[in-house]
């Protein structure tokens, strides 16, 4: 065995570090749960009800390997500035999502948000449905296009005024649990002529297309480098080879546990970031080496038992 020059301070302090990248790797694997801000607004709501309105906003979310997930919340517009605007959050699966959309189910075409990411400052994902992505209204009966099937419901349903709560006060609110026909498009409580005006403007107008899975998409870093093809950098310090069947097993765990989620790829991210100096630093201390590979065992027994 080579000899160095290594203090019990230092091999403390390595050990420490490698505990908590252990932690955080773990802590990684069983965030069982994503969350999604999403920013919605309403295509010019005409008559709006000063104290705001309630509406069932559905969202559509893709992960490859997984099928779609759809989670409907309620969501709060008003405000005096923006009352066409809500903003809300929504607890998804953990899962490396890529595509997103919404649509209110009673009122609205389908939406795709292209600019859909992960913030790795808030550890969640934001989604935007404003300006030009704004939910686009007269959709009545949940199909793919604004045509004379809503005009249909409309006529039919002319005159009609809501109150959501049964509290004698007209309202527009439609919160998740709504399934009736609905044509008060612009919240106001009443079926008027404002709410045709949507069908006049939007007629003939197609819901975006539904999100494409994208069967070869891999994680990457900013610099679009692929995780996933990289070897785990501090066990191939320790092992001297990326061969090892150590560094599979590891690099199949994080392949399949930790970038299949939010919270696991920003712990890969900063194991990319800090990893290497690690590796780097331990690559011609064979006590750390040493070391560093009884502190794995019990990782790499679990990463073997919890990957295909």
């Amino acid at each position: 065995m080579v000899k160095t020059n290594l203090n019990k301070k230092e091999v403390n302090k390595m050990k420490k570090t490698l505990l908590l990248i252990m932690v955080l790797m773990f802590v990684s694997a069983v965030s069982f749960a994503d969350q999604v801000k999403v920013t919605v607004e309403l295509q010019g709501k005409i008559d709006f009800n000063p104290n705001g309105l309630d509406q069932c906003i559905t969202f559509e979310l893709l992960a490859e390997g997984h099928d779609p997930v759809e989670v409907s919340v309620n969501i709060h517009f008003g405000g005096i500035f923006s009352p066409e605007i809500g903003v809300g959050i929504i607890t998804v699966p953990n899962r490396n999502y890529h595509c997103i959309a919404a649509r209110n189910k009673l009122h609205t075409l389908r939406q795709v948000d292209d600019s859909f990411y992960w913030d790795e400052i808030s550890g969640q994902y934001v989604a935007n449905f404003t300006g030009e992505n704004q939910l686009i209204g007269g959709n009545l009966n949940d199909d793919d296009v604004i045509d004379l099937k809503d005009y249909d419901i409309f006529q039919a349903l002319m005159s009609t005024l809501y109150d959501s709560d049964g509290d004698g006060v007209v309202d527009g609110n439609t919160p998740c649990g709504v399934f009736t026909e609905h044509a008060d498009i612009t919240g106001n409580g009443r079926v008027d002529l404002a709410d045709f005006s949507f069908l006049q403007i939007n007629f003939g107008k197609t819901s975006e297309t539904g999100c494409r899975v994208e069967p070869d998409r891999v994680a990457e870093g900013d610099d679009g480098h692929s995780w996933s093809s990289s070897p785990c950098v501090i066990a191939t310090a320790c092992y001297e080879t990326p061969m090892a069947e150590e560094v599979k097993t590891l690099s199949a765990f994080r392949d399949e546990h930790l970038l299949t989620n939010g919270a696991g790829r920003t712990f890969v991210k900063f194991y990319y970031q800090h990893g290497p100096k690690i590796a780097d630093y331990i690559s011609d201390k064979e006590v750390i080496k040493a070391v560093v590979r009884k502190s794995l065992r019990p990782l790499v027994w679990v990463a073997d038992k919890t990957t295909q």
